[in-house]
């Protein structure tokens, strides 16, 4: 990979847009980053990590892929933003990120959110075509799976941006810091998993064993315990030779068990049935009989009650023919009363018909005239023609109204043509005075813009513009605010500080209590031990520890309980108490626990301790209370300020626009008089037209007084004639209802041979007519009861027995065979529940039996692979015999991967050291240290092999230049990564005499040989006049620059 362009905007301290053209520095292949401390060197190499991976390298990869790398320096509007163009082969790609941020609201105050964004893009064929437009799609396209690049973070901050001071720090580290680095470079994550898999896997077959010798043991005891508990003995009790013959021997008693108890259940069930089958004979007998005296009862009831019965249902036929006459009678005398009713309103309504028209006025009464002067007949002809003749006289009068409503048409379409007109007049007239409105409204305006003209010109002569702007007085509160903040976290810095102190020393007064208390318990199980040896003391024997046969002051318990205190006779000791695996175990942790809080405490405070610091160093030794004083000094000036700036701004933008306003009325006013005079000449018009059309209404009107009166009138006159024609048709309806009940009334009385007055006469009040509907229903009922009883099985066989003089059962009887029934079923019950017992009973035993055998076949076996697998496991950790190195098989592949490392640093380190320094990897273990990670250096002048511990520091430069050189090598291999055509080595040269810098020089030159460009970031003054190319970055107040120096000439 190659770099081209890089672009940075306001990241880091680079407040503007800074643009890197490594192109320019490629002439040579070798350029030299340098600049101020802190001036952003390191920025540079971050942005471009920023651009590749979204994230920054090294500790600061903990700040996630949103790093806060926003400047503080750039305007509050500008977005943060890298873009890199590089290449990759013969392939050009271009990606740009923005991180997420709070970008200034476009309206009103406050901020609003903004996501991070990304795009990634490939030049194919001179088009630029998009590979990604999200940061997760740019993400998996250069740093996924199958990604562009094909290194992590890590793998390309050691491959393109060489830490040399971190390599010569790795040369002299231990070997856990040598593995930790090493594992984030290369996978091992397949032999680790590896190992894990074998541990639990013998872990596994470990338990699995246990569980299966448990499993074994609790079957014997199973078995046992049922043997005892229901005894069981086998036949071949003592003849059998192991814990499966026995068991098959219960197997074979408990089958016999269950036999005795089946013999036994059939019999009492047999004696349970007998015993129930003559209690359901008894029972039968003296069922039959109770049905048999209903029987009896209900037959002499029915035959006692027959005769009324029939008298009642003869009764009840006259009354039901009676109202059914009644009801067609009903319904003839309502329909007579209707026609009655209707005929004399109908009656009414006829009169009222002529009455509906103002024929008192004779000039309003045009409808009626024409009535009387189409039928050619006087008045009283015409009314005696309309009450014989109803039908003729309604569409006579229909013909009359049509006229008049054609009329009334006319007078409101002329009534309508005025409204509208009047309308329109209004509108002229309303509009005419707008217009003038207007004309006044623009005269008042132009004045008032003079005026207002004048006034902001003599403000704007009196305002003028502050010497400090604002914007330089807000960055001097930016910087006292954040001198602010990190007075306050001083503060709150010293109380966790403080509050660490007070933890770390409770942890220790823990800590040294687990100890002591672990101390004395050791003490005391060692007392224990020592006076339990003393017990089995016999004078002239020998001790079975030291082997004397003389014992002169044995140790006693109570001696050693009371330890070297004074004891007497009447004060004797305590004994020792006994001390168990099991309280050691708890000291133990109880210790270890203490251990972990103490450590966790004491890395607290040196953390709070470290924070502390950084936030005293960031205060600049202003406290809280001076630094607010002095923002707030600083707020009232710049509020000042801000007043005056915009007091100037005001009074220049007033004279502008109360220029704008005297012209703009001027033009509004000639406009207004335009209109008004159009306006008038509009008013003038519509007034000649509404004159004319009043005219011709009047006309039209005639003798009507007006047109809501000949609409009020014709509206009375339809409503009454409607009522009249609506009345006449209900009274027709209702004649012909009466006649039609009539005749079915004489229909019904004439079939059933009635005559009105016997109707009458035979009808019956309802209760009494009710009361004999339930008479008769009951004895239908009660004939109905006593034939399904008489046709029952029981009463049938009741009668023959008592045709054949045989008894019925009596209830003593029936008493006394429950009880012997109930008594046969609580021994079959016991019986029952004998049996089930036994066989579940023999279902356990057997149960137990096959689980005895599997367990016995599977521990034999399980133990052969329990002892394999944790071989197996042994020599992964590093812990078996055959593990000849004592090396886990994940240090055993980082160990390969040193070997190869070193033997490429060597390659370069040849270059570099012409030819006298060699890297070895040494595997062999120390008593300190792990086997398989350590470095040596072997000095071909003298043949020495040297630690790498001794060498001195151009030496160190050289050799960690070498061994970061081959790092990169060999994990570009080892992942199949991209080539690196660009490379930084960070710092390591102010360490450096002049020969040996010469000579590092001299080796980067020929290392650039192979067509790679490599960037020095340094500041040593030396290497400025040796390299020519160079990338200079240059602090200032307001934010970092960049300038690229080539040889030809200083470009920007």
């Amino acid at each position: 990979m190659k770099l081209h362009t890089l672009t940075m905007t306001a990241f880091g301290p680079y407040a503007g847009t800074e643009t890197i053209d490594f192109d320019a520095l490629s002439g040579t292949g070798l350029f030299l980053l340098q600049g101020d401390t802190g001036a952003g060197k390191t920025t540079i190499l971050d942005a471009v990590c920023f651009a590749l991976y979204g994230k920054l390298p090294g500790a600061r990869s903990e700040l996630g892929t949103n790093p806060p790398v926003r400047s503080s320096y750039a305007p509050a509007s500008l977005a943060a933003s890298v873009e890199l163009e590089f290449s990759i082969d013969a392939q050009r790609y271009r990606v740009k990120r923005s991180p997420a941020w709070n970008r200034p609201k476009k309206r009103g105050t406050g901020t609003t959110a903004e996501n991070a964004k990304a795009y990634v893009e490939e030049l194919v064929d001179g088009h630029w075509v998009s590979r990604g437009a999200k940061p997760a799609d740019v993400n998996v396209f250069l740093d996924g799976a199958q990604g562009l690049l094909g290194l992590t973070l890590d793998q390309f901050t050691r491959v393109a941006l060489l830490p040399q001071g971190e390599f010569a720090q790795f040369l002299k580290s231990s070997t856990n810091e040598r593995d930790a680095l090493l594992s984030t470079l290369f996978d091992v994550s397949l032999y680790e998993n590896l190992q894990k898999t074998a541990n639990e896997h013998s872990k596994h077959l470990e338990a699995q064993t246990r569980d299966t010798q448990e499993a074994y043991e609790r079957c014997i005891e199973d078995l046992e315990e049922l043997a005892v508990r229901f005894c069981l003995e086998p036949a071949d009790a003592e003849g059998a030779s192991d814990d499966l013959g026995w068991a098959e021997g219960l197997t074979e008693a408990a089958s016999q068990l269950i036999q005795r108890r089946s013999e036994a259940r059939q019999t009492a069930t047999q004696h349970y049935g007998e015993a129930k089958d003559k209690l359901a004979r008894l029972e039968s007998v003296a069922r039959d009989a109770r049905e048999y005296e209903n029987y009896r009862q209900a037959r002499t009831e029915l035959e006692a009650g027959q005769a009324e019965a029939e008298q009642k249902r003869q009764v009840l036929a006259l009354h039901e023919r009676a109202r059914e006459a009644q009801r067609f009678m009903e319904a003839e005398a309502n329909a007579a009363s209707a026609v009655v009713k209707l005929s004399d309103v109908f009656e009414q309504a006829r009169l009222e018909l002529p009455r509906t028209l103002p024929v008192e006025h004779p000039e309003h009464a045009y409808p009626y005239r024409e009535l009387t002067q189409s039928n050619d007949a006087s008045e009283t002809h015409a009314a005696s023609l309309a009450l014989s003749q109803p039908v003729q006289e309604f569409t006579a009068w229909e013909e009359a109204i049509d006229l008049a409503r054609t009329r009334q048409r006319e007078l409101i379409t002329s009534q309508e043509a005025c409204k509208a007109s009047a309308a329109t007049l209004h509108r002229a007239q309303a509009e005419s005075e707008k217009r003038q409105a207007h004309v006044e409204q623009a005269i008042e305006t132009l004045t008032q813009a003079h005026t207002s003209y004048e006034r902001a010109l003599e403000q704007a002569q009196a305002c003028q513009k502050p010497e400090q702007g604002a914007s330089q007085l807000e960055e001097r509160l930016h910087k006292l605010t954040k001198q602010a903040q990190a007075a306050r976290a001083v503060e709150d810095a010293e109380a966790a500080h403080k509050a660490a102190r007070e933890r770390g020393e409770e942890t220790q007064t823990s800590l040294d209590a687990a100890r002591q208390h672990e101390h004395d318990l050791y003490s005391q199980r060692e007392a224990y031990l020592v006076a339990s040896l003393a017990q089995d003391l016999t004078p002239g024997e020998p001790c079975s520890v030291c082997g004397a046969t003389e014992h002169p002051s044995p140790a006693t318990h109570a001696q050693t309980a009371a330890g070297e205190s004074e004891t007497t006779d009447s004060d004797p000791a305590p004994p020792i108490p006994t001390v168990t695996e099991h309280d050691i175990e708890e000291a133990q942790q109880a210790r270890k626990r203490a251990e972990r809080e103490n450590s966790a405490a004491q890395d607290y405070a040196r953390d709070s301790y470290e924070a502390l610091s950084a936030a005293r160093t960031q205060a600049g030794g202003l406290s809280l209370k001076q630094a607010q004083e002095s923002i707030e000094e600083l707020k009232l000036h710049l509020e000042s300020v801000r007043e005056q700036e915009d007091a100037f701004e005001r009074a220049e933008t007033a004279v502008t626009l109360a220029e704008k306003a005297v012209d703009e009325a001027r033009s509004r006013l000639k406009h207004a008089q335009t209109e008004a005079a159009a306006s008038r000449q509009t008013l003038e018009e519509v007034s000649q037209e509404d004159e004319r059309r009043r005219h011709k209404q009047l006309a039209q009107q005639g003798e009507w007084e007006s047109l809501e009166a000949l609409s009020a009138a014709l509206t009375r006159f339809t409503d009454t004639m409607r009522r009249c024609i609506d009345l006449h048709a209900r009274t027709t309806d209702a004649q012909e209802q009466m006649n039609e009940a009539r005749t079915k009334a004489e229909t019904y009385l004439t079939h059933h041979k009635l005559t009105r007055t016997e109707a009458e006469r035979n009808l019956l009040e309802d209760e009494e007519a009710e009361q004999l509907k339930k008479d008769i229903k009951a004895h239908a009922d009660l004939e109905a009861r006593s034939e399904a009883l008489g046709s029952l099985e029981s009463v049938q066989r009741a009668i023959q027995r008592i045709e054949d003089g045989e008894s019925t059962s009596t209830e003593e009887q029936l008493t006394e065979q429950r009880g012997r029934v109930q008594q046969a079923a609580e021994r079959k019950d016991e019986a029952l529940a004998a049996h089930i017992e036994a066989r579940h009973v023999s279902e356990s035993i057997d149960q137990a039996c096959a689980e005895l055998r599997d367990a016995d076949s599977r521990r034999g076996e399980l133990g052969a692979q329990a002892q394999r697998a944790k071989a197996i496991a042994a020599a992964l950790n590093g812990t078996g015999g055959e593990n000849l190195k004592s090396m886990s098989i994940r240090a055993y592949i980082l160990a390969a991967r040193l070997e190869a490392v070193a033997e490429a640093a060597t390659q370069r380190l040849n270059v570099l050291s012409d030819g006298r320094y060699r890297i070895l990897h040494d595997d062999r273990k120390s008593r300190n240290r792990k086997a398989g990670l350590d470095l040596v250096v072997e000095d071909s002048w003298n043949s020495v092999v040297r630690p790498t511990a001794t060498l001195s520091g151009g030496e160190t430069f050289l050799v960690s230049l070498a061994l970061a050189l081959g790092l990169a090598d060999i994990v570009q291999e080892e992942t199949g990564g991209i080539t690196i055509e660009t490379l930084f080595v960070d710092e390591g040269f102010g360490t450096l005499d002049k020969e040996t810098l010469d000579k590092a020089m001299t080796g980067i030159e020929r290392l650039r040989q192979d067509g790679r460009m490599i960037g020095i970031v340094s500041h040593v003054e030396e290497l400025r006049s040796q390299i020519p190319d160079q990338i200079y970055v240059h602090k200032t107040r307001k934010g970092s620059q960049v300038k690229v120096i080539t040889a030809d000439q200083p470009q920007t």
